[in-house]
């Protein structure tokens, strides 16, 4: 890295996230940068492109405060305390959709917003997925999700279209869709 901090500034914290303001020290120059540089603190946080065991994807559509809408996205959220993402992405798939995979792979991991926020995403396949006699993990009290079972070959005409709103979760159903056996 060719900055360090120098100096970390809390301005705002509200869940999800906290605003920082960051003053950098440039080591080649030996002098700290003139220019303040912000960034958001929020958790890391998975998503989940879901098949159930007649390969539909399993998506959820809920209401979005940013854009004011309802929107189409692969499950997904974040990841608790010293919780593994793995483990997070089973919880999630459970608790926002009621299903539990077969099995389940790892898509990799990518920053959201490298110039902006230090946080990560976890994108998971899951497949086989089932709903469990026993639901162990429900939604947040106030989430609204609506289950929406799809064939996955509209997938990509629907994000072509742009009726898959999140673009996150639109990069994770692309990644799924490169593997051959799904």
């Amino acid at each position: 890295m060719l900055w360090t901090e120098r100096h970390v500034t809390k301005l705002v914290e509200t869940p999800p996230f906290s605003v920082e303001e960051v003053t950098l020290f440039d080591p080649n120059s030996q002098s700290v940068l003139d220019h303040k540089y912000y960034r958001l603190q929020a958790p890391s946080w998975v998503n989940i492109f879901a098949l159930d065991q007649n390969r539909k994807a399993i998506l959820v559509r809920q209401p979005r405060v940013g854009m004011m809408a309802m929107t189409l996205e692969v499950p997904g959220g974040g990841i608790d305390d010293s919780e593994d993402p793995l483990e997070a992405a089973k919880r999630e798939l459970e608790e926002e959709t009621g299903y539990r995979a077969g099995k389940i792979i790892s898509l990799g991991s990518i920053s959201p917003n490298p110039a902006i926020m230090k946080n990560r995403l976890h994108m998971y396949l899951a497949t086989e997925c089932f709903i469990p006699e026993k639901r162990e993990h429900h939604p947040d009290a106030m989430e609204r999700i609506e289950i929406v079972l799809m064939d996955i070959e509209t997938l990509d005409d629907r994000i072509n279209k742009g009726l898959f709103e999140n673009a996150l979760g639109a990069f994770t159903v692309l990644k799924a869709l490169r593997y051959q056996d799904i």
